[in-house]
């Protein structure tokens, strides 16, 4: 059953970009429970971001600076959130950060 679900998740990741809408749920009725088989399918979407990228390289090819800045905000993004979220004081003071 894991193997024939990689095969359809691949698919539908390649195509639509959900293939967690497959694999989860397989991850799920195979008895792992929900933070496994969420931490399981966030390190697969990685791998297959990775993949895809490789796969992409042509199309890819001259993108470096936009790549760079993209990087460099998505990283910034991350670690203020992050920040946010292990500070209970900033998390009562600021309204996006309650949760």
């Amino acid at each position: 059953m894991l193997p024939l679900a990689g095969v359809g998740a691949g698919l539908v990741g390649s195509v639509a970009g959900l293939a967690s809408l497959i694999s989860y749920p397989v991850l799920l009725a195979l008895g792992l429970p929900p933070v496994t088989a969420n931490v399981t399918n966030s390190v697969s979407l990685v791998f297959a971001s990775a993949g895809s990228v490789a796969g992409s390289r042509p199309e890819l090819d001259g993108q470096g600076p936009r790549l760079r800045w993209l990087a460099l905000a998505a990283v910034a993004g991350a670690r203020r959130a992050a920040r946010c979220c292990c500070s209970r004081r900033r998390r009562r003071s600021s309204s996006w950060c309650r949760g």
